[in-house]
């Protein structure tokens, strides 16, 4: 055998053993693997199932069969693997370890192992973690190159192709942002009524488009932070007594521009300030749990209060600005509220994520 024969045959076994560690999901137009899901699995898992098997048959035109762990047959021996199924835990995969919403994606052999950090409940509620689900998202976006810029099925890209092939990899992924939300008009016309946009039909559909492509953009928030509107009662409890809280409007006035719940506030007065944290110890006093929300901009034009609403979070340098200041945990200890002679700074506590790949 000559040296240039040795060398073909080796690069040829190295080909066949990286097409090895690939694993066809679709050869042809033909389905060549199956999903399998655990026994009992989070509701996210089965949706992340049927997400696939959607997904797929729209690229291809070939559907991807889903079975239970007990009732998957031995061939073909191809599968994806969703949730914590036996195959999963065999290669070392424990989703539990990882932060709410993380997941793994890991390639190998003949499987494609997805598995997230999941809670039980409704899939397309963001408060309920579904990394099995976002880790299916996310191998639909990497790796058969889909895309949904809006809600419905207008909005969904998917490209066309007869056969479908998952590379060998293994990725980990938690999220560095625990909650990720965007405001929802549908909900909001839920409250007011949208019947003179849509019939009922039509909006209860918009509604779940909606909430489905929130889930595809990976929107959650398994660890709640608490937020709202602050000072909503303050026009009603201070308006005659301390309307120097109050905003100064370009009339000359301290009053609501609109509604006394929106009131806007002087940020720059000591006295507004010392009536928020004569607040927030008396609601700590009451609730151990509870917290104040600090608004911050305004429409006062006062230069003061301008200057104050402009470096409010700053991080002032001790030598230029003497501190007079205390701090107080607040929101579950989420953040912190820092009282100082030119304000109130909120300070969010940063995330933690990663993402590996090999």
């Amino acid at each position: 055998m000559t040296m240039r024969t040795v060398v073909a045959v080796a690069f040829a076994a190295m080909m066949v053993a990286a097409a090895a560690a690939d694993v066809t999901l679709v050869r042809d137009g033909e389905a060549t693997a199956i999903i399998v899901v655990p026994d009992s699995a989070p509701q996210a898992v089965g949706y992340g199932a049927r997400e696939l098997q959607h997904h797929v048959a729209k690229a291809s035109g070939a559907t991807l069969e889903i079975f239970t762990q007990s009732e998957a047959p031995d061939e073909p021996a191809a599968r994806v693997c969703i949730g914590t199924c036996a195959e999963t835990t065999a290669a070392g995969v424990d989703p539990q370890t990882l932060e709410p919403d993380g997941f793994v994606i890991k390639v190998t052999g003949d499987l494609v192992l997805i598995a997230g950090r999941d809670a039980n409940g409704y899939e397309l509620f963001g408060g309920n973690a579904a990394g099995s689900l976002f880790g299916v998202h996310a191998l639909l976006d990497r790796f058969m190159g889909v895309r949904w810029l809006w809600p419905g099925e207008v909005g969904e890209v998917v490209p066309e192709t007869a056969t479908i092939t998952i590379p060998e990899t293994e990725l980990t992924f938690e999220p560095q942002m625990q909650q990720r939300m965007l405001r929802s008009a549908m909900e909001t016309f839920a409250k007011t009524g949208a019947a003179e946009l849509m019939s009922e039909e039509e909006f209860a559909k918009v509604r779940i488009d909606e909430r489905v492509w929130l889930r595809r953009q990976r929107m959650g928030w398994p660890k709640y932070i608490h937020h709202g509107h602050a000072f909503g009662g303050y026009w009603e409890r201070f308006g005659e007594t301390h309307p120097e809280y109050f905003n100064l409007l370009p009339n000359g006035k301290r009053e609501p521009l609109v509604h006394p719940k929106y009131i806007s506030m002087c940020v720059s007065q000591p006295a507004l300030w010392q009536q928020m944290v004569d607040d927030w110890k008396a609601k700590r006093d009451e609730n151990p749990g509870a917290f104040l929300n600090v608004a911050w901009r305004g429409m006062c034009p006062i230069p003061r209060t301008i200057l104050t609403s402009r470096t409010a979070g700053r991080s002032w340098p001790r030598t230029s600005r003497p501190w007079r200041a205390r701090t107080f945990a607040g929101g579950r200890g989420l953040a912190r509220c820092r009282i100082a002679t030119h304000g109130i700074t909120w300070k969010s506590r940063s995330w933690r994520g990663r993402s590996t790949r090999t």
